[in-house]
């Protein structure tokens, strides 16, 4: 009643102080109307012009319009202001509580539904239903009136409805591709070891030069760390096969998620998959640069990446100390990195510090680490959320590998493929990057902690859950990737068979798409298409491109799943029996064994069986073959992320680049006398009506 009072008050002083010097002036909301209708014709009296209507004349007919529909406005919000007075204030509050509760509701989950207006239509109906069920409900257990049931059950059936559409998992709306490949390979290797799990805390550091929060944000994580940025905890996990000396090792950074969650505890089942098999792991907490509500953290990836760092720095000292549980137990001289999400894009960043003796974003910050990190493994990896010196973080001489799922809600493109594209190598060494794009995976599930959502509830009920890969299933993809590669990155085996073909053939794979790319040290490029804009014209110096009976033919950017990337390639939608040539008038060294290229299917069917690829040599001698007989060329993914875009039909056709390799000598078996060493022009006979795109064509070992 104060309240009431008081602002009873304030409005009687304001009418008094009108009153006072400007009398009765109860009109003057027609020069408000006049003034604000010249002002909304500026906006259209020159359409009017245009049709040769003097400029005043154009002014006083929109402006007359404009005043015409602010008086009918004006008697609407009046009738409707009188409505709103014959409402109970605390009614109204509530009213304006709950639209504003809807409102929110929506821009936090369903604003992705793609219907015109699906925001009004949502509110207003969920607004007519919970009062409607509010009332009704109230009305029967209070008045005991049994005809408000009329109006309780089919808002409440409507409600409860919401509430089961949010529970149930969703839609199994899987479409996985099966090729008829013989699954005669194993990819994984068996258990030799016990698993040894240590929990570690070494000297804090400090990051308040790498992370930037407002007084709020530092205040209410102080409070809940009990600490600050300046003394950031050096700890994790570490998984160690049992008993074994000088094991070679993987430093795993989780990414951003609720600092609540013990989120480096989530990669427990690849600590004791890989220590079983005798590499050690270390899972890096990061806990402390992880956000919870508004409180989180910005531009913190090269925090995440010190941090990396100095937990390596931790266990390479104790590995020395005679005195520690640690000594001697791992080979310093063989370490990997392994990050996810933001975690990805930190491991990244991390190995670029590793050999920088300076901050690149400040001259005053010393790196003094140097340690021999031989590979990264980006898990659904962030890009380009950390640019030294405004720039992208380029990775040289070191082995790479992506992995992503094409149902990733959270970091929605194959962004750990930007980073391939930027993973260069000397021509005198020997490294490889390798990526794989899987049907049906999601962002949480490489965390076993994070599970199905990628996105925090209430949205996280919508996403289509349903079509997810198992978990378990979604592990394993990890765990035998990792371990292949681990093992070719230390020099246990040198076999790279499957990053170069791909999971089909193996036994101990899960079943769902997979879209495979490699490329090598060795590789010699022809054309990757990022010379030019010219249809004709080839990356090595005088190669000539033609082309016959194309529907479409265009070069622009690829795609990685959502991701548009800067690498281009050329587009080829084709007719029946159209060719692609790339004549070749200076001599490329062909010492390499393969011919090599990216090829991008974006059809639903395997097209492989349309494709021949033929060579020529300088005496006009040529040699065709089949693409299906080198590679099976994944489908489409048809994913509906969201339960909503599976009732509205609403899908995403997701894939990405496949390698192709073929062995020159294939080409020598179909004809004796082609010359694979004086090799003058490619071409790719199209004997269909299909859509696909050519990337990264050169020769490799």
């Amino acid at each position: 009643m104060r309240i009431n009072n008081f602002l009873i008050k304030i409005t009687t002083k304001i009418n008094q102080f009108f009153k006072k010097h400007f009398g009765d002036a109860r009109s003057f909301q027609i020069i408000i109307s006049i003034i604000i209708s010249l002002f909304a014709s500026t906006f259209f009296y020159y359409y009017l012009t245009d049709l040769n209507i003097p400029t005043v004349a154009s002014v006083l007919l929109i402006s007359a319009i404009f005043f015409i529909l602010f008086f009918v406005f004006a008697e609407i919000l009046k009738h409707l202001m009188f409505l709103l007075k014959r409402v109970r204030a605390k009614n109204l509050a509530t009213y304006i509580i709950l639209i504003w509760a809807l409102k929110y509701f929506y821009n936090e989950t369903l604003y992705d539904v793609d219907i015109d207006y699906f925001n009004i239509i949502f509110i207003a109906v969920s607004f007519i239903v919970v009062v409607a069920f509010s009332k009704s409900i109230t009305s029967f257990i209070k008045n005991k009136n049994k005809k408000s049931l009329v109006f309780a059950v089919p808002s409440g059936i409507i409600i409860a409805a919401l509430i089961f559409f949010m529970a149930f998992p969703g839609f199994d709306s899987k479409v996985i591709y099966t090729p008829e490949v013989e699954k005669n390979k194993i990819s994984s290797k068996a258990e030799k070891y016990q698993v040894e799990i240590i929990d570690y805390e070494g000297t804090p550091v400090n990051l308040t030069k790498f992370v930037g929060a407002n007084k709020r944000t530092k205040k209410v994580r102080k409070k809940y760390f009990n600490k600050g940025l300046d003394e950031v905890s050096v700890a994790g996990r570490i998984y160690a096969p049992k008993g074994v000396k000088n094991a070679p090792i993987l430093f795993v950074a989780h990414g951003n998620h609720r600092f609540t969650t013990k989120n480096y505890l989530g990669y427990n089942y690849l600590g004791k998959y890989l220590a079983k098999r005798g590499i050690a792991v270390v899972s890096v907490d990061m806990n402390m640069l992880n956000g919870f509500l508004k409180f989180g953290l910005s531009n913190e990836n090269d925090a995440r990446a010190v941090l990396l760092l100095e937990n390596i720095k931790n266990i390479s000292k104790r590995n020395r100390d005679e005195s520690s549980v640690l000594y001697n137990r791992f080979d310093t001289s063989k370490i990997a990195l392994m990050g996810h999400s933001r975690g990805a894009e930190a491991a990244a960043i991390a190995y670029n510090f590793n050999d920088l003796n300076l901050h690149p974003d400040n001259g005053n910050i010393k790196h003094d680490y140097n340690f021999n990190i031989l590979g990264i493994i980006s898990v659904a990896g962030t890009y380009d959320q950390y640019r030294p010196a405004d720039s992208y973080l380029m990775l040289k001489d070191v082995n790479y590998l992506a992995i992503g799922g094409t149902n990733d809600s959270d970091v929605e493109g194959f962004e750990s493929m930007l980073q391939y594209d930027n993973v260069n190598f000397s021509s005198e060494s020997d490294y490889f990057k390798a990526a794989v794009y899987f049907g049906y995976g999601n962002h949480g599930n490489f965390n076993s902690l994070w599970k199905d959502f990628d996105n925090d509830p209430p949205e996280g009920f919508f996403l289509n859950r349903k079509e997810l890969l198992r978990a378990k299933d979604q592990e394993k993809i990890l765990c035998l990737y990792t371990l292949n590669f681990l093992e070719n990155s230390f020099g246990k085996i040198y076999n790279r068979e499957l990053f170069k073909k791909g999971p089909y053939e193996y036994e101990d794979f899960p079943e769902t798409n997979y879209y495979s790319r490699y490329m090598e040290s060795g590789f010699e490029n022809i054309s990757n298409f990022e010379e030019d804009y010219d249809l004709l014209t080839a990356s090595v110096n005088g190669g000539i491109i033609s082309f016959n009976d194309m529907r479409k033919i265009y070069e622009d950017s690829q795609e990685y799943g959502l991701s548009s990337s800067d690498s281009k390639a050329v587009f080829l939608n084709s007719k029946e029996d159209s060719k692609y040539s790339i004549r070749l008038s200076e001599k490329i060294n062909f010492s390499g064994s393969t011919l090599q290229f990216d090829i991008v299917n974006e059809e639903n069917v395997d097209v492989a069986n349309s494709i021949d690829v033929e060579l020529q040599d300088s005496w006009g001698n040529t040699a065709r073959v089949n693409l299906k007989d080198y590679i099976n060329l994944t489908p489409m993914t048809k994913t509906f992320k969201y339960k909503f875009d599976y009732l509205l039909d609403d899908y995403l056709n997701m894939y990405a680049p496949q390698t192709v390799r073929i062995p020159l000598e294939d080409f020598k078996k179909k004809n004796p006398e082609f010359n694979t060493d004086d090799i003058n022009k490619i071409e790719f006979n199209l004997k269909d009506d299909i859509n696909i795109s050519l990337d990264n064509l050169g020769i490799s070992t």
